[in-house]
C-alpha cells in the first residue's frame, strides 16, 4: 500500500485495513506528514469526521510542524465540529514553538479557542498561548489562571505567566547589559570613571592583563581597571583576546524545570533527557515530587521508566492523594504506573491504601491500582485481579487484571480456581489478554481434586481451539495437567489436540505432540495419517514425539509408519524411531466409526442381554469422581455429536 493510498484508510472500518495503513504511514514519515497535510488542506467530501481527527491526531504524533499551516486553515474555514475543533487544539499545542511567534493568525485562534466549553481545549491553547509569548498572550494566560473554572487550568496558566514573566526578565536584563556591544564586551560608564578620577587625581590604577571588578576604594561603585595599553597592542597585532567563560547555570536544574513545560512534547523531551542520565537524578526527582505540583506529572513519567525502588513510597503518596480534578486523576494514573514500575514485591502495607483506588471512577486509575496489587506478594492482589477481571466494565482495566493475574497467581491459590473458571465461560468473554491469563493460572496453580480437574476440562477444552496461539498452547497445557496414566483423556478430547498437529504455530505443534505421545489410545482412528502428515514437516521435536505415538497407537499401520520414519534423513529422527521398533509387534486394530443406523439396530438388538466387548462404546462415560472429598457422579468429557466408536476393529465382512 502506498502513503496516497494508506492516508485515505487511516480510519476503516475494517480493523485489518486501518492495521495496514498505520504501518504504512510508519514506515515513511516525512511522506505521511506530506500526504496528511494535503489531506488536511483538501476540502473533500471524502474528508469526514472520524478520518479528519485521525488525520490531525497522526500529524501531532509524527511531529509535523509543517501542518500548522493547514490546521489553521481548518479552523478558518469555521466548520469544525466541537471534537473536531479539540483535535486540531491538541495537536496545535504539540507542534507549535517559538518559530510561529509571530503568527498573527496562530494568536487569533489561540485567544478564541482559550474561551471554549471544553476543559482540554483551553488546556491545549496554553501551549500556543506561550509559544506566541507577547503581552495579548501573557494577558490572557492571567485571566485564566485569575477566573478559570478548572482549578487544573488555573494552576497551569499561573505557571506560564510565571515562566513567560521570568523569562522577559532574564531578557531584558540580558539586553540591558549587552545591546550595542560585541560577543565578550563589557559595558562601562566613562564618565563615571572620569568624574572618579577627577575627584582623585592622585589614585592612579595599576595595570591588569584583564578586566576584574575594582576593590580599590579610589574607584567608583562599578568601575572597572583596564591594562588598556596592553588592549591597544592586542588589536594592532590583529589579535582579540578570548572573553571570559561565563559559568553555565546548573545543567541538571535546567533539565528539572523543563519537566514543567505545559507542552506535552516538549515535557516529553525533558523526560526522555532525564531518563538518559541514568539514576544521577533520582535523589532529585524524589525531592522535587512533593513540593512541586507543577513538575508531578513529569517526574512521575521519568520515574515510572527509571523504575527506582526508592521511590515508591513517594510515587504512592502522590498515587492515593485526593483526586478531585480531572488532571489530578491522569496524575494519580501515570503515578500508578510508575510505582508498579518500582515496585520489587516485597512491600508491605501498600495494598490496604491501593484497594480504595479500584472503585475511582477513571479507568486508567482503576488499570494502575490493579497492577500494583498484582506486582505485590500479598494474596490480595490475585483476588481482587480476579473479581476485576470478571466484573469491570472497561476493557483497558479487564487487560490490567489479566497483566496482574499472571504475575501474582501462585501454586497454593486453589481458592481462586472456580472464580476463574466461571470468568472463562462468562458472557460477555474476558478480552483475548484475559483469557490467556486465566490460561497461565491454571497451569501454575496446583489442582488437587478429581471434581475440580473435570470442572477445568470441561472450561478449558474449548479453547484448544481458540483465536490465538498462545490459547491454544496453554489450553492443551491445563489438559496435559488434568489427566494422568490412572484417568486418561476420552478419545474426542485427544482428536482436538491432534487436529492441533497442522496448527500454523510450532509451539503449539509441539505441545500438541507431547500431548498425544502421552495419551494417544492404541487403534485411535485416523491418527496416523494425521502423524505421518506432521513427520513430513521435518521439525525434529515433533517428529521425535510423533515417533512415540505412533508406538503407542500399538497397530500395523502405526508399525508401517514408523519403519518409514525410521529411514529419515534426519539421523536423530531415524535413529528414535528404528529404536522403537525393537521387538514391537502390533497387537491392536484400529478402530472403526459406527454408523447411526448400526448403532440404533444393535441397541435394540442387545436391550435383553448385556453388551459384548464388540459393541461399540457409549458415547457419555459417567463415573464417580475419585480422589475428592465430594462423591459426586459427573459427566466426563462428553463427546459432542453422540456418536460412539466401535473398538473392536474393522469388520470381518
Amino acid at each position: 500500500m502506498r502513503v496516497s493510498e494508506a492516508v485515505l484508510h487511516i480510519a476503516a472500518d475494517d480493523e485489518a485495513v486501518r492495521d495496514v495503513a498505520l504501518a504504512t504511514l510508519l514506515g515513511d514519515k516525512a511522506a505521511a506528514v506530506s500526504a496528511l497535510t494535503a489531506a488536511l488542506s483538501s476540502s473533500s467530501s471524502m474528508m469526514t469526521s472520524k478520518r479528519f481527527m485521525q488525520s490531525v491526531r497522526l500529524v501531532a504524533a509524527f511531529g509535523g510542524t509543517s501542518a500548522v499551516p493547514a490546521l489553521l486553515d481548518a479552523l478558518d474555514r469555521g466548520s469544525l465540529g466541537l471534537d473536531e475543533r479539540a483535535a486540531v487544539a491538541e495537536a496545535l499545542a504539540d507542534l507549535v514553538d517559538h518559530r510561529h511567534r509571530g503568527d498573527a493568525r496562530l494568536k487569533r485562534h489561540a485567544l478564541a479557542l482559550s474561551k471554549e466549553l471544553l476543559a482540554s481545549v483551553r488546556k491545549a491553547t496554553i501551549a500556543m498561548l506561550m509559544a506566541i509569548a507577547d503581552a495579548d498572550a501573557e494577558a490572557r494566560l492571567a485571566a485564566i489562571a485569575a477566573a478559570d473554572s478548572d482549578p487544573g487550568l488555573r494552576r497551569l496558566a499561573g505557571d506560564a505567566v510565571a515562566l513567560l514573566r521570568a523569562h522577559r526578565a532574564s531578557a531584558a536584563t540580558a539586553g540591558a547589559q549587552h545591546a550595542g556591544i560585541p560577543e565578550g564586551g563589557l559595558a562601562i560608564d566613562f564618565e563615571a570613571m572620569l568624574a572618579g578620577a577627577s575627584s582623585s587625581p592622585s589614585s592612579s590604577p595599576s595595570p591588569s592583563p584583564s578586566p576584574s571588578p575594582s576593590s580599590s576604594p579610589d574607584l567608583p561603585a562599578g568601575g572597572m581597571v583596564f591594562d588598556l595599553e596592553h588592549m591597544v597592542g592586542l588589536h594592532a597585532g590583529g589579535v582579540v583576546a578570548a572573553p571570559t567563560a561565563v559559568p553555565p547555570a546548573d545543567e541538571r536544574e535546567l533539565l528539572l524545570q523543563r519537566l514543567r513545560d505545559p507542552r506535552w512534547a516538549e515535557r516529553q523531551k525533558a523526560v526522555d533527557a532525564v531518563v538518559a542520565r541514568g539514576r544521577e537524578l533520582v535523589p532529585q526527582l524524589i525531592e522535587r515530587l512533593g513540593p512541586d505540583p507543577a513538575a508531578r506529572m513529569g517526574i512521575c513519567l521519568a520515574l515510572g521508566k527509571l523504575q527506582a525502588p526508592e521511590a515508591a513510597s513517594s510515587l504512592l503518596m502522590v498515587a492515593t492523594g485526593e483526586a478531585r480534578t480531572q488532571d489530578e486523576r491522569d496524575l494519580q494514573a501515570v503515578a500508578l504506573k510508575a510505582l508498579a514500575n518500582s515496585l520489587t514485591g516485597t512491600e508491605e502495607g501498600i495494598a490496604p491504601l491501593l484497594l480504595p483506588l479500584l472503585k475511582s471512577p477513571d479507568a486508567f486509575v482503576r488499570a494502575g491500582a490493579i497492577v500494583c496489587l498484582g506486582r505485590l506478594a500479598d494474596r490480595i492482589g490475585a483476588r481482587a485481579a480476579a473479581v476485576m477481571l470478571a466484573s469491570d466494565p472497561d476493557v483497558e482495566v479487564k487487560k490490567a487484571a489479566a497483566i496482574a493475574i499472571s504475575e501474582s497467581v501462585r501454586e497454593d491459590h486453589t481458592e481462586l480456581v472456580l472464580p476463574l473458571l466461571s470468568t472463562l465461560s462468562a458472557l460477555p468473554s474476558p478480552p483475548s489478554e484475559g483469557l490467556e491469563a486465566i490460561l497461565i493460572a491454571l497451569t501454575r496453580i496446583d489442582l488437587d481434586g478429581a471434581a475440580i480437574k473435570v470442572r477445568v476440562r470441561h472450561r478449558v477444552r474449548r479453547l484448544v481451539f481458540g483465536m490465538t496461539a498462545a490459547q491454544r498452547r496453554l489450553a492443551i497445557t491445563v489438559l496435559d495437567r488434568c489427566y494422568d496414566e490412572h484417568d486418561e483423556p476420552p478419545v474426542w478430547v485427544v482428536d482436538d489436540v491432534l487436529n492441533r498437529l497442522g496448527d500454523g504455530a510450532v509451539d503449539v505443534r509441539i505441545i500438541a505432540a507431547s500431548f498425544i505421545a502421552r495419551f494417544l489410545p492404541a487403534g485411535h482412528p485416523d491418527a496416523v495419517r494425521r502423524l505421518e502428515d506432521a513427520l513430513e514437516r521435518g521439525e525434529r521435536t515433533v517428529s521425535l514425539l510423533c515417533c512415540d505415538a505412533l508406538r503407542r497407537h500399538d497397530t500395523a499401520v502405526a508399525h508401517a509408519a514408523l519403519t518409514a520414519a525410521s529411514a529419515d534423513p534426519d539421523e536423530p529422527i531415524a535413529a528414535h524411531a528404528l529404536a522403537l521398533l525393537t521387538a514391537f509387534t502390533p497387537t491392536s486394530a484400529e478402530w472403526t466409526k459406527t454408523s447411526s443406523s448400526s448403532s440404533s439396530s444393535s441397541s435394540s438388538s442387545s436391550s435383553s442381554s448385556s453388551s459384548s466387548s464388540s459393541s461399540p462404546s457409549s458415547s457419555r462415560r459417567v463415573r464417580v469422581a475419585q480422589g475428592g472429598a465430594d462423591n459426586v457422579v459427573m459427566a466426563k468429557d462428553a463427546e459432542p455429536d453422540g456418536r460412539g466408536i466401535d473398538r473392536s476393529g474393522p469388520s470381518s465382512t
